[in-house]
């Protein structure tokens, strides 16, 4: 989305969704949400705000079933963030 010629707003939205296959593995739902505001102010200058991770998703979890044993995945991910930032072209 781009409000104007120097104000460019983008969100970015991920849904991740993974059925369980034949007691294979356990189901998983993510939701992922990223939003960048950049104002260029000039020709080579621009200021950033950027926001990752919105929803606060804490952790990936993943189970595999086997015949034999069960494997748990736990990926433990970055907070919530809030940046800001500029560019300077020379």
């Amino acid at each position: 989305m781009y409000p104007s010629d120097k104000i460019e707003v983008t969100v970015d939205y991920c849904h991740y969704r993974q059925k369980q296959r034949q007691n294979i593995t356990s189901p998983v739902s993510l939701n992922f949400c990223n939003a960048k505001v950049i104002w260029n102010v000039s020709k080579g200058f621009s200021l950033s705000l950027l926001f990752n991770n919105i929803l606060n998703t804490k952790r990936y979890e993943n189970t595999t079933f086997n015949s034999i044993y069960t494997t748990a995945n736990v990926v433990k991910l970055r907070g919530r963030e809030f940046l800001v930032g500029f560019t300077w072209k020379l």
